[in-house]
């Protein structure tokens, strides 16, 4: 399988093209490592032989504006402190992006970056969502009675 190849800015794949089964490797450098393997199909997920997948027209998401504001005002307080076991931490966090232009400092750089996308935005829904399917998953590996008696909590809250 190819490695994950970064697309250069001017690269891109036509509104309208479909990736099938019989032509995917074309589109490669567009696709993540994970990707990748399920459309090769040597696990056990695999992309079915008739797949077809349309690519339509980005559609930019922006931030909600109490999260850019919440950067604005707490980003300047971010820094990163250094640990005993090497490697640092994020120290002074609160909300919004931590490091909003993590390219400042070469060395840190990777840091910021990765703690950029560590407290990345998810919406509290999101959240939610996955924490009921989870629960509901918990449920029904366990007994009615189990849960009646309180042998197991079944609430997210």
């Amino acid at each position: 399988m190819a490695a994950e190849i970064s697309p250069t800015s001017n690269d891109t794949i036509p509104t309208g093209t479909v990736i099938t089964g019989a032509n995917w490797q074309r589109y490669l450098r567009f696709m993540p490592a994970g990707m990748q393997a399920i459309f090769a199909g040597n696990h056990f997920w695999r992309m079915p032989p008739d797949v077809q997948i349309e690519i339509g027209d980005s559609i930019p998401i922006a931030l909600p504006q109490r999260y850019l504001e919440d950067t604005a005002s707490h980003a300047k307080q971010v820094t990163l402190a250094r640990v005993p076991e090497g490697g640092y931490i994020p120290a002074g966090y609160v909300a919004g992006i931590p490091f909003p232009q993590p390219d400042k400092d070469p060395e840190l750089a990777p840091y910021e970056i990765f703690y950029d996308a560590f407290y990345h935005y998810a919406p509290r829904l999101q959240r939610n969502f996955f924490l009921q399917l989870h629960f509901r998953f918990l449920r029904k590996l366990h007994s009615d009675r189990d849960c009646r008696l309180g042998l197991f909590a079944t609430d997210a809250s």
